[in-house]
């Protein structure tokens, strides 16, 4: 958490700096949609795995184009990746259609319940001093699975594991489809401001007016959760560390413990950001923010030839992609 960067702007006067708020978030709607429209298939279609590896190359040629460190890039995706990873095996394991390319026996004996409950239990107790948990528990996890293959002596239960080339090839798609999305909302975070942001929501709901809606102050309010993300997480890992001072353990409690420890995080958690959010509403009533009202800003966000010439380019993507699906050629 310390090293959390997903919503933070990071200032800087590249291209992707430059562009207009609005024509970005138009562009990271068009490439989502395009990554969506390959068709996730049962079988490996070369083309399918082309198109969306194109795309995740053009994402990361984006990035470096940003000029943004990829570490931070990088660490945007850090929290996502347990989901990541368990969604991934729960596909492999209940995808049981296709050709089976991968097939293990496994022995849950005496032995294997004495070596997981002994190691869960130090893992349990000294997880509090370790600095990578998340990588020993993969490691303690896998090791399981191996002493179960190769130990047969003390079998309570046999079970077989397989893995289809079906399962496998969804889970590449997941996974590719997960990385271009969770990428593309972070350089779209990084490289636009609250007022850039502000700005380019109302450019995107402008066509609501017509209906009588309030586009100024629905995009003030999706501007605001955005940046707020990051600044309640990080009051939070303060919580964690003063309670943690004073003696609260986060890893090693039992269950019933761990809930009232929970319940005495979100408590200060919530009186943080209602004191925020009436600290916010007072800053910007003293500055001449009022509801309904249309408001003028000292940043003129201008469509310029830069801004044109990425529309046309990323329109005429789309209508490509549309056009490649509607043929059938994917």
């Amino acid at each position: 958490m310390d090293n959390l960067t997903f919503g933070k702007y990071i200032p800087g006067n590249s291209f992707i700096h430059r562009l207009n708020p609005t024509v970005k978030i138009v562009i990271l709607i068009v490439l989502m949609v395009c990554v969506f429209l390959v068709p996730i298939s049962a079988t490996f279609v070369l083309h399918n795995f082309i198109i969306l590896g194109s795309f995740l190359l053009v994402v990361l040629f984006l990035i470096l184009l940003a000029r943004i460190p990829f570490l931070q890039v990088l660490s945007s995706i850090s929290p996502l990746a347990f989901l990541i990873f368990f969604t991934a095996i729960i596909q492999l394991l209940t995808n049981q259609s296709g050709t089976i390319i991968f097939s293990w026996n496994f022995n849950l004996s005496y032995y294997a319940i004495i070596l997981i409950v002994l190691t869960l239990t130090l893992f349990l107790i000294f997880s509090k001093y370790l600095r990578f948990r998340a990588a020993i528990f993969l490691i303690l996890f896998i090791g399981y699975f191996i002493f179960q293959y190769y130990i047969s002596a003390g079998t309570l239960i046999n079970y077989r594991i397989n893995i289809f080339d079906s399962s496998l090839i969804r889970t590449a798609y997941l996974i590719i489809r997960v990385l271009i999305i969770i990428l593309l909302s972070s350089l779209l975070t990084h490289t636009t401001s609250t007022i850039g942001l502000n700005n380019g929501f109302s450019g995107i709901l402008a066509p609501l007016r017509l209906l009588k809606i309030k586009t100024d102050d629905l995009a003030m309010m999706m501007s605001l959760v955005i940046r707020f993300i990051p600044t309640l997480l990080i009051e939070t890992n303060k919580i964690i560390k003063a309670q943690s001072a004073r003696g609260a353990d986060f890893f090693r409690s039992g269950i019933f413990k761990k809930v009232k420890i929970l319940i005495s995080l979100l408590v200060p958690i919530f009186v943080i950001s209602i004191t925020k959010a009436y600290e916010m509403a007072d800053t910007m009533s003293v500055r001449g923010y009022n509801l309904g009202v249309r408001r003028s800003s000292i940043d003129k966000f201008t469509l310029r030839v830069s801004d044109y010439l990425t529309l046309i380019f990323g329109i005429c993507g789309l209508a490509a992609m549309i056009s490649l699906r509607v043929l059938g050629v994917f």
